[in-house]
């Protein structure tokens, strides 16, 4: 059976709003021609492009490989995308995501939520104020993103998620900047 999922309701973002940012490495770009240069250099020194749409793209494929390799199991049996990078107008309650398409052991699924039933129907996903889950609490997209929470996320956290993408994906190579003051 298979399950999709907005990657906002996995453990795992291409957030670029606050994790993927490439602050980190405009940060480093700047320190790196000051100390070429040896003069003090500030942001506004700098004449700025960067390759935003290509970057998320990248994170978003390399998402879906590096989930392939660390949380397949007996219940997740594959995981794939198309790759279309939706991102939002304002990034007030919402991110950049993608839609991720899970295969899975139905009846493993199923037999996973009765052994943890009591935690499920507590910790589960549910609309509370302020949030809006669409889904209804006993379909297959609640059990999963259950799933991913409880089992997925300790075989592979979120920390070791964001190391490994940016080990992966080379943020400074979609940033191209040319320094304007002398």
């Amino acid at each position: 059976m298979n399950i999709n999922l907005e990657s906002l309701y996995t453990p795992y973002t291409i957030d670029g709003y606050q994790t993927f940012d490439l602050d980190r490495e405009t940060d480093m770009i700047i320190e790196d021609e000051c100390e070429r240069t040896g003069k003090e250099l500030i942001y506004d020194d700098f004449d700025w492009d960067y390759d935003f749409r290509n970057y998320l793209e990248a994170l978003a494929k390399n998402l879906i490989k590096i989930l392939n390799e660390e949380i397949l199991d007996d219940v997740i049996l594959s995981v794939t995308s198309d790759y279309k990078v939706i991102s939002p107008r304002y990034y007030n309650y919402t991110t950049d995501k993608i839609y991720i398409e899970f295969e899975i052991d139905k009846k493993k699924l199923d037999k996973f939520i009765e052994e943890n039933f009591k935690d499920y129907k507590k910790d589960r996903i549910k609309s509370n104020d302020g949030f809006i889950w669409l889904a209804d609490e006993d379909d297959d997209e609640t059990k999963l993103e259950y799933y991913l929470r409880k089992i997925s996320e300790k075989k592979y956290s979120q920390e070791a998620y964001m190391m490994d993408q940016m080990d992966e994906i080379q943020g400074w190579e979609y940033i191209n900047c040319k320094l304007i003051k002398k």
